[in-house]
């Protein structure tokens, strides 16, 4: 099985390719995601590009957050921001509109939360972070 983290570059199609379906058939049925009974080449190719999107960014911040965690536990971490951000991305039945008034859900009113606690891969990473102090100085 191919490591999620780093996620694979688009130079290497085919690992990627690998990857973006296993990420797929984890998260189907999250969010926008519904993939579920439809045939492989039945998917849409912006599925995949999403994911791919997801992928890449899932990535950047689990390598940041913990380069040196188990490959097994940063794979996991990156599953659990993918799929939290699939989740939270505004679908039709988000909002609904009445005239001229138009009720949202709750999750669009903050677009920057913490995606590494929310999802519970910050909690996975957290033994494996690396811990920078610096040096105390004397003040004059």
């Amino acid at each position: 099985m191919a490591a999620l983290s780093p996620f694979p570059p688009a130079t290497s199609a085919a690992t990627r390719a690998t990857a973006i379906a296993r990420i797929r058939r984890t998260v189907a049925g999250v969010g926008n995601i519904q993939t579920e009974g439809i045939a492989e080449a039945d998917i849409p190719a912006a599925v995949d590009e999403r994911i791919g999107e997801l992928g890449d960014m899932a990535s950047a911040l689990v390598e940041r957050h913990a380069p040196d965690a188990p490959q097994a536990i940063r794979d996991e971490a990156m599953v659990r921001l993918i799929g939290w951000h699939i989740a939270r991305e505004p679908r039709a039945q988000d909002a609904v509109e009445a005239g001229p008034v138009t009720i949202r859900n709750a999750r669009d009113r903050n677009p920057t939360p913490n995606a590494l606690t929310n999802s519970g891969a910050k909690a996975l990473l957290q033994p494996w972070r690396r811990r920078r102090a610096l040096p105390v100085e004397e003040s004059s």
